[in-house]
């Protein structure tokens, strides 16, 4: 348990890390930087926090040997996932291009 409030700690002082910079970073390149750290954040917070513990929990209650093979199940379906977003990637910026013309300029994203 303390991993885990150790791995969340750090994953705050990251995403703390995160707003300080965008502060500073032109706002062309905000959207992207929020981006990032959003993804960093939900890794620490989906992947590296939990994982030590419930591989833990199912060592005590399978055995080591079947929780560390359900380690790469997860990734499997995790793989899964992004298989399914790629199916839908292009018809996605399609739509996104055509709201953009719609809108007739750029799409900007305001970070308050």
């Amino acid at each position: 348990m303390s991993q885990i409030v150790k791995n969340l700690s750090q994953a705050a002082k990251l995403a703390s890390s995160f707003k300080r910079n965008l502060i500073l970073t032109a706002k062309s390149l905000r959207s992207a930087k929020c981006a990032a750290a959003t993804i960093v954040l939900g890794n620490n917070l989906l992947g590296l926090a939990p994982a030590p513990w419930v591989v833990g929990r199912l060592s005590d209650s399978f055995g080591l040997q079947t929780a560390m093979a359900a380690v790469p199940a997860v990734s499997l379906a995790a793989a899964v996932c992004f298989i399914v977003a790629a199916r839908h990637y292009a018809s996605d910026c399609r739509t996104y291009e055509a709201l953009r013309k719609d809108l007739d300029g750029p799409v900007t994203f305001a970070v308050h």
